[in-house]
């Protein structure tokens, strides 16, 4: 007679990882055992999943606007409660259309057997959600009677650009003849950086289906993206130019680059010029903190980006951050920028000004008040200073002059002369 494995529940909280705010709707599902119904969270950002038989499991947590992630090691244990909490980093991101039409419906197409559909393939440039698809939905001349109910699935790909599993599944929409049709994919919570599939697939035989938009382009301007979907399967068709179905997508806005100036800058400047590189597509402002205060605000120009900084005396830690409807973006790397200007303050305790000797050499000695010292000369020489500011050297006296050059990181010098 077999045991029976005892079971026990999982119960956690899913919260943002930038403020700790709870997560509503979010979707936590068990890899292991996909029998077990999906947690998900309540406003409060709380979930529980019930049933788990004991043992270790891996948790996949998701929600719209967020990144997915999983957490392994969930330990089961019978007749207990396995307390978790996952934090979801926020996808603040920029709008975006991925079109290979050109706009202008030429022709139609709609198959004979329902259950069957056009297809794009659609390749994003980088991680990116999909929101929504557009479709041009040809007019009432045909099919004649036509109809205006049709589905519409997303299929992910392989490594190669190959339809695999669906990423959502068929549903039925109503859509309007002769015009483009908006229909909103924001609830599946679709975050891929690979090639994914959009398609038709008609409810019923084509003479009472709604046709889809071509636009019959050939050569250079035929994309090679338009596919049947017939029977289950995608086939390539170029016939027809390219199907008039559009991806609205999301792509993330990445943190900004601080090019100029360089980590560990030194000026005697008010001010220090900026730039940079974001997104190339994000209509975004960039904003420059300045030891973590607001210093700074410009827009974003084609994916650069370029103000003046004000600086304070000392050290300046400059960081970017690029700003969209969604929200702010990660921070830059930080760049340190040391404003001085301070001139250094050297001071010669020997020899005095003025002093005669009959030696070819003469050992001077002093110190030197600089906070940001690159280098002490003697003579044109460059002498060791120690930590306290102090520094001696033996110089020449066949120059009948003698000149002294400290010089701070910023280049600039302070000079004397002793004769």
């Amino acid at each position: 007679m077999l045991n029976e494995i005892p079971t026990g529940e999982i119960s956690g909280t899913v919260v943002n990882e930038r403020n700790d705010e709870p997560i509503e709707d979010a979707t936590v599902r068990v890899l292991e055992d996909p029998s077990i119904v999906d947690g998900v969270t309540d406003e409060d950002g709380t979930f529980l999943i019930e049933d788990v038989l004991e043992g270790s499991y891996t948790l996949a947590v998701s929600a719209p606007s967020y990144h997915s992630t999983q957490v392994s090691g969930i330990e089961v244990v019978g007749g207990e409660v396995t307390e978790v909490s996952v934090e979801l980093r926020p996808f603040i991101g920029f709008d975006d259309e991925i079109a290979y039409d050109n706009g202008n419906p030429e022709n139609a197409l709609v198959l004979n057997a329902a259950n069957n559909g056009m297809a794009v393939q659609f390749t994003p440039a980088e991680a990116a959600i999909v929101n929504g698809v557009n479709v041009y939905v040809w007019g009432d001349d045909f099919p004649v009677p036509g109809g205006t109910e049709t589905q519409f699935a997303v299929y992910d790909t392989d490594g190669n650009g190959n339809p695999t599993d669906r990423l959502v599944e068929p549903f039925v929409v109503d859509v309007e003849r002769d015009a483009w049709n908006y229909i909103d994919l924001s609830e599946h919570g679709i975050v891929t950086d690979r090639d994914f599939f959009i398609t038709s697939i008609q409810t019923e035989i084509g003479d009472f289906s709604p046709a889809i938009g071509t636009d019959m382009a050939t050569g250079d301007a035929q994309a090679e993206r338009s596919y049947l979907y017939v029977g289950g399967s995608f086939q390539q068709e170029l016939a027809y130019g390219n199907f008039m179905i559009r991806a609205d997508v999301s792509y993330e806005l990445e943190a900004p680059v601080i090019e100029t100036p360089e980590d560990m800058t030194y000026t005697n400047e008010d001010t220090i010029l900026v730039e940079g590189t974001l997104n190339e597509n994000a209509d975004a402002e960039v904003i420059i903190y300045n030891n973590e205060e607001e210093a700074a605000v410009t827009e974003a120009d084609a994916g650069s980006f370029s103000v003046e900084v004000p600086l304070n005396e000392g050290e300046n830690e400059l960081v970017a951050r690029a700003e969209v409807e969604d929200g702010l973006s990660d921070p830059s790397a930080p760049v340190t920028v040391i404003q001085d200007t301070v001139a250094p303050n050297v001071t010669i305790e020997s020899p005095e000004d003025g002093d005669i000797t009959n030696r070819e050499t003469v050992t001077v000695t002093g110190s030197v008040e600089e906070e940001n010292l690159d280098e002490l000369t003697v003579n044109g020489t460059v002498v060791e200073v120690d930590e306290d500011g102090n520094f001696s050297t033996v110089c020449s006296l066949t120059l009948v002059k003698m000149k002294l050059s400290s010089k701070r990181q910023t280049l600039q010098e302070t000079r004397q002369r002793r004769v």
